[in-house]
């Protein structure tokens, strides 16, 4: 009776056992394994990869599996081999002639390989950019001296120009704002008799006398043949050279005057020759892509 006893409860044990669920075991990485050799024997970039399991241990009994890649590649070659180029930068200008660069780098030579052809500049290319004329705006040149006054008594005019050329407007540039000629009032004195100031009394106390005097001025006699003689016109200095026209290469400069000094009167001649002459310049060379 004892030993039924004995059975029947190891029996009951063991089903017991059996009827516990196993715990999940997590897989693990194992180490990487060893580099494989290079996809290419010469010249040129190549592949080498290497792998490792998730063996340690491996994943079981509804355990997650192993998190992280399972292959592993990276580039292998015998000789330096240079980087794909990069984007181009922004260019330095822009209008004109401006640049801009890109880079690239460089993957060093395996044992006993070569380095690559120009490996001091050969990172960076260059070229040119916005090659398209900027807008400029004009500016006046220098005022050109008075001219001679156009009367010698009696209020005369004297004139002074300025050309638009310093620079000109160019590609759609602004016009020059303000006037081109300037005008002066120039002696002013009266023509003919006029008496002078009254002098000093001739005595400190009591009765004295105060004197004045004029003069028969030739000016009278000179005004009025010199609107009777002819008057022929004279050029003003020449201004300054404008800018050169151009911002590189060949171009051309300006400068001018005026019939003003003094202008043509009682049907006098004009000035002969132009009122306005070009000289070539020469700016810095253009460059082209």
């Amino acid at each position: 009776m004892g030993n039924l006893v004995f059975v029947f409860s190891f029996l009951r044990r063991r089903s017991s056992l059996q009827e516990t669920p196993h715990c999940p075991v997590d897989g693990g990485l194992s180490p990487w394994g060893s580099w494989s050799s290079c996809s290419l024997s010469c010249g040129g970039l190549g592949l080498k990869t290497r792998t490792r399991g998730c063996t340690q241990p491996a994943p079981a009994h509804g355990g997650k599996g192993c998190i992280g890649p399972y292959i592993e590649s990276t580039y292998c070659q015998r000789n330096c081999t240079w980087t794909d180029w990069g984007t181009w930068g922004s260019c330095s200008r822009s209008c004109g002639v401006g640049q801009q660069q890109r880079i690239r780098t460089f993957l060093g030579p395996g044992p006993n390989g070569f380095w690559c052809d120009d490996i001091l500049g050969g990172n960076i290319e260059r070229r040119f950019c916005n090659i398209r004329p900027c807008r400029v705006d004009a500016s006046w040149s220098r005022w050109s001296p008075w001219s001679r006054c156009d009367k010698l008594c009696g209020g005369g005019r004297s004139i002074r120009t300025r050309s638009c050329s310093s620079p000109p407007p160019k590609n759609g540039g602004k016009k020059c704002q303000g006037e081109k000629n300037q005008v002066k009032p120039c002696n002013t004195k009266p023509c003919g008799d006029s008496w002078s100031n009254w002098a000093s009394c001739s005595v400190t106390c009591g009765h004295g006398r105060r004197t004045r005097y004029r003069l028969r001025s030739y000016w009278t006699v000179v005004h009025v043949i010199s609107l009777l003689i002819p008057v022929d016109g004279g050029w003003t200095p020449w201004s300054v050279w404008s800018d050169c026209s151009e911002t590189c290469g060949q171009g051309t400069q300006v400068q001018t005057r005026a019939c003003i000094n003094p202008p043509p009167r009682n049907n006098g001649s004009h000035c002969d020759g132009p009122e306005r002459q070009n000289q070539e310049c020469h700016a810095a060379p253009c460059l082209g892509l």
